[in-house]
C-alpha cells in the first residue's frame, strides 16, 4: 500500500531566524494543531523538498520535535507524528498540575504588585480561552493555553516552562479543547 502524500503549506522563511528553528516552529504548529495527524508518516527527503533546502535544518528541526516527543524518528526509514497515549496524557496532566499548584503557594512571595499584576494576566487569559472553546477556536485556545503555562512559570519564577514541557502540555491542552 503507498503512503498518502503528505500536504503542507509553503512556508516563508525568514533571513532573521535559522532555518531549522523555523522549520521546527512550523511542523511543531502543523502537529499541536492537528494538520498533521497523529499517525501521519514523511521523510526528510520530503520535507527537504517542500522547503526547498537541505536535508541538515529538516534534520535538525525532526530531532528537536522527536526530543519534545511529538515524533518518532525512525532512522532509514522516516518519521511519525506521535500519536497521544491515555496515560501519556495522565503523566502530562499531574506534572502540570503539580507544577501549577507549586506557582500558586509560591505567588504567596511575590510583592502585591507583582501578584496582582499575573493574577489580572491569569483572569484575562482565562476568561479568553472560554470564549475560544465557546466559538471552536482550537488554534487561538493552545495559544491561550501556553501563555497560560508561560504566566505560571513566570509567576514561580522558576524554569518550569521550558520548551520541552510545553510541547508536551501542548497535548493536554489539545485534549481539554476536545473534551468541552
Amino acid at each position: 500500500m503507498a503512503k498518502e502524500k503528505i500536504v503542507l503549506p509553503k512556508l516563508r522563511f525568514s533571513s532573521k531566524r535559522s532555518i531549522s528553528g523555523q522549520i521546527y516552529d512550523f511542523l511543531r504548529k502543523q502537529i499541536t494543531e492537528t494538520k498533521l495527524k497523529p499517525g501521519t508518516a514523511f521523510s526528510e527527503n520530503e520535507l527537504s523538498a517542500h522547503f526547498n533546502v537541505s536535508r541538515q535544518p529538516v534534520r535538525e528541526a525532526l530531532m528537536r520535535l522527536n526530543h519534545e516527543g511529538l515524533l518518532i524518528v525512525m532512522p532509514q526509514r522516516g518519521s511519525i507524528v506521535s500519536k497521544i497515549s491515555a496515560s501519556g496524557l495522565k503523566q502530562i496532566c499531574f506534572i502540570r498540575t503539580s507544577l501549577e499548584c507549586g506557582s500558586v503557594i509560591k505567588a504567596k512571595e511575590l510583592d502585591d504588585k507583582t501578584f496582582n499584576k499575573i493574577l489580572s494576566q491569569f483572569a484575562k487569559n482565562l476568561d479568553r480561552q472560554r470564549e475560544c472553546l465557546k466559538d471552536g477556536n482550537t488554534a487561538i485556545f493552545l495559544n491561550l493555553d501556553d501563555d497560560f503555562h508561560e504566566l505560571c512559570r513566570i509567576g514561580y519564577g522558576a524554569g518550569l516552562g521550558s520548551p520541552h514541557h510545553r510541547g508536551n502540555g501542548r497535548a493536554a491542552g489539545h485534549y481539554r479543547c476536545r473534551q468541552r
